[in-house]
């Protein structure tokens, strides 16, 4: 995939604020597994393939303690 098909993908999710004070108390593997999550909800709850759905709307997203 080259930059322009990247960034174009990129643009078509919803913005995800996440919550990341549980980050500060994490070991690294812990760490690694709620990054992973995280990108897991943002692609199975983010991403819109119309541009009409994208006007106006911001997820929550709080990484797990």
């Amino acid at each position: 995939m080259n930059k322009r098909q990247r960034k174009k993908r990129n643009k078509k999710y919803l913005p995800v604020i996440a919550d990341e004070v549980n980050l500060i108390s994490m070991s690294d593997e812990e760490y690694k597994n709620a990054i992973d999550g995280y990108k897991d909800f943002r692609k199975k709850y983010a991403y819109r393939k119309k541009y009409k759905n994208l006007k106006g709307k911001v997820l929550i997203y709080v990484f797990p303690i």
